[in-house]
This record gives structure tokens, C-alpha cells and sequence, in this order.
């Protein structure tokens, strides 16, 4: 009798993780991908995000939500789905566009995701990551060369038109 009891306990510990191994065999992965140059005030960043999973393709509804973040302005551009190497794959693009100069975490990218035989979806968050945001380029640059080489020209005209004026005097 003792020894049985100690089997259903032994069984009713293991039946739990067995599950839950099985069912973690069926989560599908999450990994981000960010450029490695650094982002720029006001312009377009793009990060990629993809979900995949083995097995047929219409095992998981996946479902996207991006996270707001109050240093950018934040957009699941487009959304992408295919096969590489046996595994179901869906890239979202994110179009991240800086508004202030500094370090900050990229927003997360929530995934809900479920099957038939589940009720409830089920939740996938990328790891925290850090963006670097540069300062944009000074709008001055372009106009101050632009003005050297008008200052340039214009002096080589001058030289030159006074170098014809004395060879037409000459002669």
C-alpha cells in the first residue's frame, strides 16, 4: 500500500512537467533583430521582429501589439509570413522614429498567440534591448558648402574676366 501511494505521488508530480515539456515543445520563438548602427533623430529605424515554429502553419493564430514608448513614434510597418528551413516564420517590421537624442529600451513586441485546442492565448515578449539615438546632422553643413563653392566660382569669374579685360587692352 505505501508503495503504491509513493507511485501515484512520484506519477502526480512527474504527469505536471511531462505537460508542460510537451506544451513547451509547441512555443513558438520570438527574436528580434536591430540594425547596428545606431537610429537618428527624426529619421525612419527599422527593427525586425520574427515569430517562428515548426509544424503546420495553421497550428498558431499569431496576433502583434507594439508597446508604446514615449521617446519615439512607433509603427508595425509590415508583416510578413514564410517557410525557411521547415519552420513557419512571420517578420514584422517596426518603424521606429526617434524624437530625442539618448539611449533607450526598444518597445516591446507583445505576441498573443493560441491554438484550437487552447482557450486562452498565450503571450510572447522580446527581451529588453537598448537603441542608441544619435543627434541628426546639422542642416548648416550643406548650406555652408553650398555658399563656399558660389563664393569659389564667383571669385574665379572675377579673375578670369579681369585677366581678359587686360589681354584685350594689350591688343
Amino acid at each position: 500500500m505505501q508503495a503504491d501511494i509513493r507511485e501515484w505521488t512520484l506519477a502526480a508530480l512527474l504527469l505536471p512537467l511531462l505537460t508542460a515539456a510537451a506544451a513547451g515543445a509547441e512555443v513558438p520563438d520570438l527574436a528580434s533583430h536591430l540594425p547596428e548602427n545606431p537610429a537618428i533623430v527624426g529619421q525612419p529605424y527599422l527593427v525586425r521582429y520574427e515569430v517562428s515554429w515548426t509544424g503546420p502553419a495553421s497550428q498558431f493564430s499569431v496576433v502583434a501589439r507594439l508597446e508604446p514608448a514615449n521617446w519615439c513614434r512607433a509603427v508595425i510597418e509590415q508583416a510578413q509570413g514564410s517557410v525557411q528551413e521547415d519552420r513557419n516564420v512571420i517578420a514584422y517590421t517596426v518603424k521606429l522614429v526617434p524624437e530625442e537624442a539618448g539611449t533607450y529600451e526598444a518597445p516591446q513586441l507583445l505576441i498573443d498567440y493560441g491554438s484550437r485546442d487552447q482557450g486562452t492565448p498565450k503571450r510572447l515578449a522580446t527581451e529588453p534591448a537598448s537603441i542608441h539615438v544619435a543627434e541628426a546632422a546639422s542642416a548648416a553643413w550643406p548650406l555652408v558648402l553650398g555658399v563656399a563653392v558660389f563664393v569659389m566660382a564667383l571669385l574665379l569669374t572675377v579673375v578670369y574676366v579681369r585677366k581678359r579685360r587686360k589681354q584685350t587692352i594689350r591688343q
